[in-house]
């Protein structure tokens, strides 16, 4: 995944499509989701597949150079007459978190809230 002139949200966007499909998301579907082609998004689902295959990696700690970067998923609430949303960080949204090794694994975990609850 590293090294791809793909954007990490379209990368992030496919493996939450691939994961809460019940059955499986065909390439044509998928293209059409992310916006790209379809020999594109059947490469990116391959890619995420062979990551998907569990590995004894996941039990050693990341080292070296680690990048780290959050996404929130969840579009915009649909219109309702007189109500209104909150906006920006207010608004409920699921918030993944990324870590990525230069050059080595990629982990990714679901997180309930972006604030500490510590302090």
């Amino acid at each position: 995944m590293h090294s791809t002139k793909w954007k990490l949200w379209k990368w992030l966007l496919a493996m939450y499509y691939m994961v809460h499909s019940s059955k499986g998301v065909s390439s044509v579907f998928m293209a059409k989701w992310i916006g790209v082609t379809q020999k594109t998004a059947w490469k990116m689902c391959h890619a995420i597949r062979h990551r998907m295959e569990p590995t004894t990696e996941h039990t050693q700690p990341l080292s070296g150079v680690v990048e780290l970067d959050e996404k929130y998923f969840g579009g915009k609430p649909r219109h309702k007459v007189g109500v209104r949303f909150k906006r920006g960080k207010g608004f409920s949204k699921q918030c993944v978190f990324v870590a990525v090794q230069r050059k080595g694994p990629v982990r990714s975990a679901l997180v309930n809230s972006y604030k500490n609850r510590g302090s």
